[in-house]
């Protein structure tokens, strides 16, 4: 996927990512790594802004927990929800 510069990164909209206080005990470590999956989606090309990222419950085991989020993605006509998953162990935090 084409990412595009820091400068000209997509919003995110309030309230998208929960407070640190918000999550649950197993995750409340990964936290970072949960805003790091926001900018990386944030830099995509096309993205328009950022509406929710959490833990995802489907796609996580208690040993390698997994990160979506939720975006608005430029689409022919009107914007198009997209959601992006992150194994934890794909996600850089530097």
């Amino acid at each position: 996927m084409e990412t595009r510069s820091t400068a000209k990164m997509a919003p995110v909209e309030k309230g998208a990512i929960p407070e640190r206080t918000q999550l649950g005990e197993s995750h409340e470590a990964y936290y970072e790594h949960l805003r790091s999956a926001v900018n990386k989606v944030r830099r995509y090309t096309g993205c328009l802004k950022v509406v929710w990222a959490d833990f995802s419950v489907s796609h996580s085991t208690r040993e390698k927990p997994v990160v979506y989020v939720r975006y608005e993605a430029a689409g022919e006509q009107q914007a198009k929800t997209r959601t992006k998953y992150f194994p934890i162990d794909e996600l850089d935090l530097h």
